[in-house]
């Protein structure tokens, strides 16, 4: 690692210690960073961990992204060469690494019980030849939509409708009709807050 690199990474570390589950987000965090270096060490994980499931920043070197399309790359590199982690648990002793990049327009998610592994599959879909099946774009509001109802059926028809499987739509389409618009279908958007 350069000095930058490391620079970069005490800021980070710092960040995370601010969290509730700073110390599982920071092992998490290092252990990616291993991941990335040759002479990975074997890692522990935290024992006793309260929470199921812990998220952190990736990083990838530059020798790593060399097989990225052209245009992905560009911006996978101006936002600081990093992608989503998450580890989750996946039974009694086991971890389920979910490696995610949702920004730009892309939306990129891979998963494996091995975090090079994850890593792997994560840069494979990154290729010149895959980038365009995880390219969904921006979602554009119309302009009409002013109830949440009526931009949820807008989204199920322009997005929804092409990602996913026909009984899968119908039956996302059935329990929104049922346990959503009911209760904030005829709200504005802009008075649905968190």
């Amino acid at each position: 690692m350069t000095n930058q690199e490391l620079k970069i990474s005490a800021t980070y570390i710092k960040k995370l210690a601010s969290f509730p589950d700073a110390e599982d987000r920071i092992s998490l965090y290092l252990d990616s960073l291993f991941a990335t270096q040759p002479q990975k060490d074997t890692f522990n994980e935290p024992e006793n961990s309260k929470s199921k499931a812990v998220s952190s920043l990736l990083h990838f070197t530059y020798k790593e992204i060399k097989n990225m399309a052209t245009t992905f790359k560009k911006v996978f590199i101006a936002n600081g060469l990093a992608a989503h982690v998450i580890k989750k648990e996946s039974g009694k002793n086991s971890y389920c690494y979910e490696i995610r990049y949702r920004a730009n327009g892309y939306c990129i998610i891979t998963s494996s019980t091995n975090l090079q592994k994850a890593k792997e599959k994560f840069l494979a879909k990154t290729t010149p030849t895959e980038i365009n099946k995880y390219y969904v774009g921006k979602i554009n509001k119309p302009e009409d939509c002013r109830t949440l109802k009526e931009f949820a059926l807008f989204f199920f028809e322009k997005h929804r409708k092409e990602k996913v499987a026909a009984q899968t739509y119908k039956c996302d389409l059935n329990r929104i009709n049922k346990y959503i618009f009911p209760a904030f279908g005829d709200m504005n958007i802009r008075q649905i807050t968190p």
